[in-house]
This record gives structure tokens, sequence and C-alpha cells, in this order.
């Protein structure tokens, strides 16, 4: 493992959580609105996931299925609600889990410093 795997880990653990926050505000309303920002920042914070999960250290996480939806302007009007609820807010949970206990087993090691929302969108 490398020596940058605790903030590796933590930076993954932001980005994921983020992930998942976009999405429930994403599908918090009762209409769906396909907005093409929106889709760019899901797909910067994917992106940034992504990456990560390719570095040394992360093989046991990177066999997990992660990413929810290739893209957030792919939705039927009248199924998205149930897409979500049913299928996908459970991977992201179970995702989520996983990372968690990969952050307690490394100590819980936190690095505040090192990310802001900013720098996902810039």
């Amino acid at each position: 493992m490398n020596n940058d795997y605790p903030k590796e880990l933590y930076e993954l653990r932001s980005y994921y959580n983020l992930l998942y926050r976009l999405l429930e505000v994403f599908f918090s309303g009762d209409f769906l609105i396909l907005d093409a920002e929106m889709n760019r920042d899901y797909l910067r914070i994917c992106s940034k996931i992504k990456n990560i999960l390719d570095r040394p250290g992360f093989e046991k996480l990177k066999i997990k299925e992660w990413k929810p939806y290739s893209n957030l302007l792919v939705f039927d009007e009248f199924s998205f609600e149930d897409d979500w609820e049913l299928e996908k807010r459970p991977l992201i949970c179970s995702f989520i889990t996983e990372i968690e206990t990969q952050f307690i087993d490394n100590s819980e090691i936190t690095y505040e410093d090192l990310f802001s929302v900013e720098s996902v969108f810039n």
C-alpha cells in the first residue's frame, strides 16, 4: 500500500459523499429536471473518483460497482424515482459502507485542508 493511501482514502470518501449528496438533490423533486451543468458536475466528481480508484491500494474498492449512472441526462421522466430508490441508492450506500470500513481501519485520519468542494468544480 502506498504512503499516500490514508490521504487518498480521505479524498475518495469526500468525493463519494459529494456524489451522494448531488444525487439526493437531483432526485429530491417531484419532477426530473435534466440539467447539463448538473450532469457536468456529476461527471467531474465521477472522474475524480475513478482516478483515485485507479491508484495502487484501491484494488478491493475498484472491483465494486460504484458509479450508479453513465450520466444524468438519460432518464425516463416516469421511472426515475423507482430506479434511484430501489436500485441505485442501495448501491451507493453499499459503496459508502466499504469506504467507511477502510477509513475506520486506517485510523480515521482526516485532512480537512485537502478537500474543498470548489476544487471539484475548478
